[in-house]
C-alpha cells in the first residue's frame, strides 16, 4: 500500500510525496522535522479506488461565467460553505489559484472584457471563503514567433562571432560535410532520439506520482522547442508544471523535480569529466594566450562565462533567479535522500543520456570522417553540457557548438572539421528535435496534458 506525506514548507507552499513503503514515509517525514523545520506534516494510507468511464454532457455558457462576477463562480467551487468537502487543506480549490492568470486561459477568453479585473476578485473571494492564502502563480510560458527569431539571430551572431575570433576556416567545414558517409550521420541522429524516453524516466523518478511515459516522452521534444526560444530551465519548468497539475502535483513539486533533474544532470557531467581528466593519457598543452585553436576556443569561452557571471551579479533579477535556483537545488537534494532509490534511478537515466549522446557524437565522427573513441565521445559531451549550462543563452545556440568544437579539438580533431561535427552534432540534438517538438507540444495541448 502507497502512502502520502502532505506538508507544508517554512515559506508556505504546500508539498506533497508518495512512498510505495510506511517507512519510506517516515524517514521522509524525519528528514523535513530535523532538517527543515517541518511540524506540519502528515501520513496518509493510499488505496486503489476502482472505476469506469462514463460519458456525460457539458453546457457552455457564453458569456463565460468570469463575467457572472467572483461570488457566483467561487460559491459553486467550494460548495457554499467556504470548505471542500472531504477535501484535505490546504483546499485543492485554493491551491489551484497558482494557475489563476491570464496567460494560462485561452487566445479567446485571454483579451475578453472584464478579465483581467475578474481574476484578481475571483482570487480574493477563493481566500476569503477557503480562509488559505493563495500560493505564487504557476510559472507558465508561451512560445511566440519573435522569439523564435531572436533565436535565429543569436546564432548567426554566434557563428558570425566564431569566425572572426577563431578565424574558422569555412572552406574546411564545407569540404568535411561534402565528404561525409551520411548514412553513419543518420545513424547518429536516430540514435541521440534514445535520450528522450530516458528523460522521460528521469522526470518520472523526480515524481510520488506514477506518470505515463508516452506523453512524458512527448513532452521532453517540446520542452526543447520551448527552450530554443526561452532559457532551458525555465521552459522546462513551465512545462513540467502544467504537465504534473493534471496529475494533482502542486508547483512546488514541479519546481523541486526540475532542479533534482538538473542537479543529476551536472552531477553525471561532472563525473564523467573528473573520470576522463584521470585517465587521459595524452593532455593538450593548452594556454588561453596561445595561438592555437584549442586556446582562442577555450578563450572565447572564458570570457563568455566571465561576462555572463558579471551580468548575473550586476543585475537585481537575474540575481535573485541564481539564488532561487541555488536554494531549490539544495532542498531538492535533502529531499531526494528520503528515497535513495529514486535518487540511484534519476542519477542512472541522466548518465544513460549522456551516454547515448555521446554513442550519437560517435558515429557523427565516424560519418565525417574524424574517427574518435567512445570513451572521447563522452568526456566531449559531458565537458560542453557542464561549461555550456555556465553561460545563459536560449537553447545554448552558438555556445553549445563553442563547447564541442573545444573539446573535439582537446581530443585531437583538427579545427575546421570539429567545428563541422560540433553543428552536425547541435543539428541532430538541438534544432531538429524541437521541430518534431512543436507537433508535440500542439498535441499536448491537444489531449489535454499541458496548457
Amino acid at each position: 500500500m502507497s502512502h502520502m506525506v502532505i506538508f507544508q514548507t517554512p515559506d508556505g507552499n504546500p508539498g506533497y510525496n508518495q512512498f510505495e513503503t510506511i517507512e519510506e514515509a517516515v524517514r521522509f517525514v524525519e528528514v523535513l522535522r530535523n532538517e527543515q523545520g517541518v511540524e506540519t506534516a502528515r501520513m496518509f494510507a493510499l488505496e486503489e479506488v476502482k472505476f469506469d468511464f462514463k460519458p456525460y454532457f457539458r453546457v457552455e455558457i457564453d458569456p463565460p461565467m468570469l463575467g457572472a462576477g467572483p461570488n457566483r463562480v467561487a460559491t459553486p467551487a467550494t460548495n457554499g460553505t467556504g470548505s471542500v468537502a472531504a477535501a484535505p487543506q490546504p483546499a485543492p480549490v485554493a491551491a489551484a489559484q497558482a494557475y489563476l492568470q491570464r496567460a494560462v486561459l485561452p487566445r479567446s477568453l485571454r483579451s475578453a472584457d472584464g478579465v483581467k479585473e475578474a481574476i484578481p476578485a475571483l482570487s480574493s473571494a477563493i481566500t476569503e471563503r477557503t480562509g488559505v492564502a493563495p500560493p505564487p502563480p504557476a510559472p507558465v510560458a508561451r512560445l511566440k514567433w519573435q522569439d523564435l527569431l531572436q533565436t535565429v539571430l543569436i546564432l548567426v551572431a554566434a557563428y558570425a562571432l566564431l569566425s572572426t575570433l577563431v578565424g574558422l576556416d569555412w572552406q574546411t567545414v564545407m569540404a568535411t560535410w561534402r565528404d561525409a558517409s551520411w548514412a553513419w550521420v543518420v545513424v547518429g541522429l536516430v540514435v541521440v532520439q534514445a535520450t528522450a524516453p530516458t528523460d522521460a524516466v528521469s522526470t518520472m523518478s523526480a515524481v510520488p506520482s506514477r506518470l505515463p511515459l508516452w506523453p512524458l516522452t512527448q513532452l521532453q521534444y517540446a520542452i526543447k522547442t520551448v527552450g530554443l526560444a526561452i532559457s532551458a530551465t525555465a521552459g522546462r519548468l513551465a512545462l513540467n508544471t502544467s504537465f504534473l497539475r493534471r496529475y494533482g502535483e502542486g508547483p512546488a513539486v514541479a519546481a523541486i523535480a526540475t532542479a533534482l533533474d538538473a542537479f543529476a544532470a551536472s552531477v553525471a557531467n561532472a563525473l564523467l569529466v573528473v573520470i576522463g581528466l584521470l585517465l587521459a593519457q595524452n593532455a593538450p598543452d593548452v594556454s588561453l594566450g596561445g595561438s592555437d585553436d584549442l586556446s582562442q576556443i577555450l578563450e572565447l569561452l572564458v570570457v563568455l562565462a566571465v561576462v555572463s557571471a558579471l551580468v548575473v551579479a550586476v543585475v537585481p533579477f537575474l540575481r535573485r533567479k541564481v539564488v532561487e535556483a541555488v536554494r531549490s537545488s539544495w532542498t531538492s537534494l535533502r529531499v531526494v535522500t528520503a528515497s535513495p532509490s529514486r535518487a540511484l534511478l534519476m542519477f542512472g537515466t541522466n548518465l544513460a543520456s549522456l551516454l547515448i549522446t555521446g554513442i550519437g557524437l560517435t558515429f557523427m565522427c565516424h560519418g565525417l570522417h574524424q574517427p574518435i573513441g567512445f570513451g572521447s565521445a563522452a568526456f566531449v559531451v559531458a565537458a560542453a553540457a557542464l561549461f555550456s549550462a555556465i553561460i545563459p543563452v536560449p537553447g545554448n545556440v552558438g555556445v553549445g557548438e563553442a563547447a564541442l568544437a573545444a573539446g573535439l579539438v582537446a581530443v585531437g580533431v583538427p579545427s575546421g572539421p570539429a567545428f563541422a561535427v560540433a553543428v552536425t552534432q547541435r543539428i541532430a540534438t538541438s534544432y531538429l528535435p524541437p521541430v518534431y517538438g512543436a507537433w508535440a507540444l500542439r498535441w499536448l495541448r491537444r489531449e489535454d496534458y499541458v496548457s
